[in-house]
C-alpha cells in the first residue's frame, strides 16, 4: 500500500503540471527522462532499499506526463481544429434531454475530426421524447472547453464534455431501438428522480435530489446561492 501512495503522489504531481502548464514536448522530454531515470534507478534500488520511493515517485511522475501529453495529442488537439466551426454532427444521445432556462439541453457522443468525443448540444426547444439511444443529426456550431480554444475554457470539460453545440439548423431524430445496456444508468436515475418527486414535497425533492443523484436543477436560484 505504501508502495501504491508513493506512485500515486507522483503521478498526481505529473497532473497537477499539466494543469498548470499546456502538455506538449516539455511534457514528453521531461516523461521520458524520468522513464530513463526510473530504469536506472530500479537497477540500483536493488543494492539500496532507499531509493526504492524514488523510483516509484519517479515512475509515477514520468509515466503521468506522459499520459497527460498523449491524452492531449490524441484526444483534444483535433477537436481545436473545430473550435468556433459551423459542421454536421450525428450524435448518439447517451442521457435523456433537460429543460434550461432557454430551451433545453442533451448530451451524446459524435465522430468529429476521427475521434469519439462527449458533446452537450443546446436546443432552442425542450425535447422531452429525446431519450439515450436516439440520433441526432444536424448542422451546429462547435466550441472548445478546454485550453486552446478561442474562448475561456469551461466547467464541462471537468464532467468530460470537450465540445459544446449550437443548432444552425433543424434536428432530425433517428429513434433508437430500445436503450442500450451502457445507458441504463440514465434510465435508473430518471427512476430515482421521479421516485423522489413522488415522495417528498416539492421543497425538499430538489435537496433529495441533489443530495442522491448530484442533479442541482430542481433547486431554486436561492437555494443554490445558500448552499454554496
Amino acid at each position: 500500500m505504501r508502495r501504491l501512495l508513493w506512485f500515486s503522489l507522483g503521478y498526481c504531481a505529473a497532473a497537477g503540471l499539466c494543469a498548470l502548464w499546456r502538455p506538449g514536448l516539455w511534457s514528453v522530454a521531461a516523461g521520458l527522462v524520468l522513464c530513463g531515470l526510473t530504469v536506472l534507478l530500479f537497477f540500483l534500488e536493488k543494492r539500496e532499499r532507499r531509493l526504492a520511493l524514488a523510483v516509484l515517485a519517479a515512475a509515477g511522475l514520468g509515466i503521468g506526463l506522459l499520459w497527460c501529453a498523449g491524452y492531449r495529442s490524441l484526444r483534444l488537439t483535433p477537436l481545436e481544429a473545430v473550435d468556433g466551426q459551423e459542421m454536421e454532427i450525428s450524435l448518439e444521445l447517451c442521457d435523456y434531454a433537460k429543460q434550461t432556462r432557454y430551451g433545453g439541453s442533451v448530451t451524446g457522443y459524435a465522430e468529429v475530426e476521427g475521434t469519439r468525443c462527449k458533446i452537450l448540444l443546446y436546443t432552442d426547444e425542450y425535447e422531452a421524447d429525446w431519450k439515450p439511444g436516439d440520433r441526432v443529426s444536424l448542422a451546429a456550431e462547435l466550441r472548445l472547453t478546454a485550453e486552446g480554444g478561442a474562448r475561456e475554457p469551461t466547467y464541462h470539460r471537468t464532467q468530460g464534455i470537450f465540445l459544446l453545440a449550437y443548432p444552425r439548423g433543424e434536428a432530425r431524430l433517428e429513434p433508437g431501438e430500445g436503450i442500450p445496456v451502457r445507458y441504463y444508468p440514465a434510465l435508473w436515475r430518471r427512476s430515482l428522480t421521479r421516485c423522489v418527486q413522488q415522495c417528498f414535497p416539492e421543497d425538499t425533492a430538489g435537496f433529495v435530489q441533489g443530495f442522491l443523484l448530484g442533479d442541482k436543477s430542481d433547486l431554486s436560484y436561492e437555494a443554490r446561492n445558500s448552499l454554496s
